[in-house]
């Protein structure tokens, strides 16, 4: 029983520093895991910001292209006006 006693807590100490060491492991990956989280966060945001961009871009775009198109419809009015009253 006494050799028992001495192999007993080294078990224990061997149990409480593997303990020690997957509190260690765990913490780390968590830490890991929150890090990439926040990366991901990020990388989600900078998207969400260049599409955005993209969106205003192409409105604009869009914006432009019916002016445009506008000032020919009053142009070619103007034109067949011009043409009515030349026929007169």
């Amino acid at each position: 029983m006494t050799q028992n006693q001495p192999n007993e807590s080294e078990q224990e100490q061997k149990q409480k520093l593997q303990k020690e060491e997957r509190l260690q492991l765990d913490q780390e990956q968590e830490q890991q895991q929150k890090l990439r989280q926040q990366e991901r966060l990020q990388l989600e945001k900078e998207q969400a910001e260049k599409q955005k961009l993209r969106r205003q871009e192409q409105l604009k775009l869009e914006q432009e292209q019916e002016e445009k198109q506008k000032l020919r419809r009053q142009e070619q009015i103007q034109l067949e006006q011009q043409q009515q009253q030349k026929k007169q």
